[in-house]
Formats: C-alpha cells, structure tokens, sequence
C-alpha cells in the first residue's frame, strides 16, 4: 500500500473513530499525528507535537495557544501546558472523585433509613 492510500485509510478511520466517540482526545491526536506525518503537513504536525508532548513556556507556540483554546488567562499570559493525556488523566481523576462524592452523598442520605433495620436486625 503506498503512502497515499495509507493516508486515505487512516483519514477515514480517524474521522469514524471520531464520530463513533471510539477514541479519548489523546488517542485521536496520536492518530492524527500520524496522518499528518503520512500526508507531509509540518503545520499541524508540530501543533499535535504540542498537544502530545505539552507546550513550551518560551512563547514559540504563542499561535497554537491560541488556536487550540489553550490561555487560561490572556491578560496575564497563563496557559495550559500540559499534554493532552495529562489533561484528559487529571479530568478523569477528577470525574472519578465527583463520583465517590456522589455515593458517599448517597449513603449519608439513605443511612438515617438504614441504621434502625440494620441495628434490629429486622427489615
């Protein structure tokens, strides 16, 4: 299979993985990445580099904080530099967290109601 085909085959994968929800965001810049190194795009090669590897503090990828939604603020210069797996791991974690608060909320809230049958014995 030659480039162009290989190009072909791994667009149309990524665009059905995207729509079909089948990848996480880093799994999809991987893939991407890879399809624009297949199709020779140095632009978007280097702003998926960021996305995989973070972005640097030096200001050289001033344009792709920007395009990539990446300024946490504009005035005092902040932005998100982690890589995108770091972000979608600390998301993760997060959601994990909301989760076990949630069924700790839960408990607290059907305890009063439990406590008499489980101290009886009885239902």
């Amino acid at each position: 299979m030659g480039r162009q085909e290989e190009a072909v085959r791994v667009a149309e994968e990524l665009l059905t993985d995207i729509e079909l929800k089948r990848l996480k965001a880093s799994e999809v810049v991987l893939k991407a990445s890879r399809l624009a190194r297949l199709v020779g795009h140095t632009e978007l090669t280097e702003f998926l580099g960021f996305e995989r590897n973070g972005y640097p503090t030096d200001g050289s990828a001033r344009a792709w904080i920007g395009r990539a939604g990446r300024w946490a603020d504009t005035e005092k210069q902040k932005f998100y530099t982690d890589s995108i797996a770091k972000l979608e791991a600390q998301a993760e974690s997060q959601q994990r967290a909301i989760e076990a608060m949630q069924g700790e909320v839960t408990i607290r809230a059907i305890w009063p109601l439990l406590r008499p049958a489980i101290m009886t014995g009885g239902s």
